[in-house]
């Protein structure tokens, strides 16, 4: 009995290998490793990307919804720490040593959990594309996972536009101050 629930487990486990191969694509030999540390227990494995690079990271490797909460989180960050600026009397020189000490924070926080995030983003999105056309299920892996320059050209403008659009709306701010 032993035998045959360990078979299931081993075929299940294979499946589940084939499905993120199809899913991560070219670089399946680099993440498949780190998953099944994940898996194990071990979520904290350092990603050198994801720490330099951060939302552009997460955008190129299509995880949409992570760059979206960060990005939100991030944004509350810089609105907390401009009405810090304006209404709590705090100059440049005050304020650039927490915002650097709290940029740090991210940096470490999304190199440390940069990998769990795409594990946790990629296992969702698989589970969610079984449930489409099983004749099609391993293409429709490949479709939703790789990566996408695209998404990260698109991203890179959309930064471009927040930090314009911020700093006039700011600029207005100390006009009307």
């Amino acid at each position: 009995m032993n035998d045959i629930l360990d078979d299931i487990r081993d075929d299940n486990q294979d499946h589940q290998i084939e499905d993120w191969r199809n899913y991560l694509g070219e670089q399946a030999d680099y993440y498949v490793p780190i998953w099944e540390k994940i898996q194990s227990g071990q979520i904290i494995v350092f990603n050198v990307y994801s720490f330099f690079f951060g939302m552009f990271w997460m955008l190129y490797r299509k995880m949409y919804r992570t760059t979206i909460i960060v990005g939100i989180i991030f944004t509350i960050q810089i609105i907390m720490e401009e009405i810090l600026r304006i209404n709590g009397g705090m100059t440049e020189s005050e304020l650039n040593p927490i915002s650097w000490i709290i940029s740090l924070v991210w940096w470490i926080v999304l190199g440390l959990y940069g990998n769990y995030f795409y594990y946790l983003d990629a296992q969702q999105r698989i589970s969610a594309s079984k449930k489409l056309v099983p004749e099609y299920y391993d293409s429709q892996l490949q479709e939703i996972g790789g990566t996408s320059i695209l998404s990260l050209l698109a991203g890179i403008v959309i930064y471009f536009a927040i930090i314009t659009l911020a700093a006039f709306i700011i600029n207005m701010m100390y006009r009307i101050v």
